[in-house]
C-alpha cells in the first residue's frame, strides 16, 4: 500500500494508519513504533474486533444511567510501561514488568457529565511477543499473548481470535457489571 509518500506492506501500512490518525492531535507528539514493532496495528484490529461486543455491554450495564455516552478510543495511543510497575490484579497487587517496556493502546469509555464511570483499556506491549493487557477500572484483569500469535507456526483460523475475544469480554464482564437492584 501506498501511504505517507512509501510504500508499505499491508500490515505496517494499517500501523502507520493508527499513528497517523494522531495528526493534530495531543498525542502527535510522542513515540513513534519501530519499523518491526505491529502492536500499534494489535491493539488498532483488537478494538475493532471487540467493539461491537463491548459497547453492547457497557450499554447493558449502564443503561439505568442518565445522560451516559459510550465512546470508543479513535486512536492508538503511546503507553509506557515502567520497570517495577505494580498492577493491581482481582488477586491484589502484583508487579508483573521486571524492564520497562513501550506499548500501545485504545479502549473503551463510560463517561458522563460527572467524569468517567467506567474505562476499559487494552496495552499491547511492542515486545515478542506482544502481550495484551486489559484493564477495567484501572485493574488488570487479563494478561495473555493471543492464541494466533502464541499458536504460530502451527496455523491460524478464526476460532483464535474467537477463543480471544471471548476470553477479554469474560474478565471485563466480570470486573464490570450491573449490580441487581435491591427493590
Amino acid at each position: 500500500m501506498f501511504l505517507n509518500g512509501r510504500m508499505w506492506c499491508e500490515r505496517h501500512a494499517n500501523s502507520v494508519k493508527w499513528l497517523r490518525a494522531r495528526d493534530g492531535s495531543i498525542y502527535e507528539i510522542g513515540t513513534t513504533a519501530a519499523i518491526d514493532d505491529r502492536s500499534p496495528n494489535l491493539v488498532g484490529i483488537l478494538v475493532d474486533e471487540l467493539n461491537r461486543e463491548m459497547t453492547a455491554h457497557l450499554t447493558e450495564v449502564f443503561d439505568k444511567h442518565k445522560g451516559v455516552f459510550i465512546v470508543t478510543d479513535a486512536n492508538v495511543r503511546t503507553a509506557s510501561i515502567p520497570k517495577g510497575r505494580v498492577d493491581h490484579t482481582p488477586d491484589g497487587p502484583r508487579v508483573l514488568h521486571e524492564t520497562g517496556q513501550t506499548a500501545w493502546q485504545r479502549g473503551w469509555g463510560v463517561y458522563s457529565h460527572v467524569g468517567y464511570l467506567a474505562r476499559v483499556v487494552l496495552t499491547v506491549t511492542s515486545t515478542e511477543p506482544p502481550v495484551v493487557h486489559v484493564y477495567a477500572n484501572g485493574v488488570l484483569v487479563l494478561r495473555r499473548v493471543p492464541d494466533w500469535i502464541a499458536n504460530r507456526g502451527n496455523g491460524s483460523n478464526a476460532e483464535h481470535h474467537a477463543a480471544f475475544r471471548r476470553a477479554v469480554m469474560e474478565a471485563v464482564t466480570a470486573a464490570i457489571f450491573q449490580a441487581e437492584d435491591d427493590d
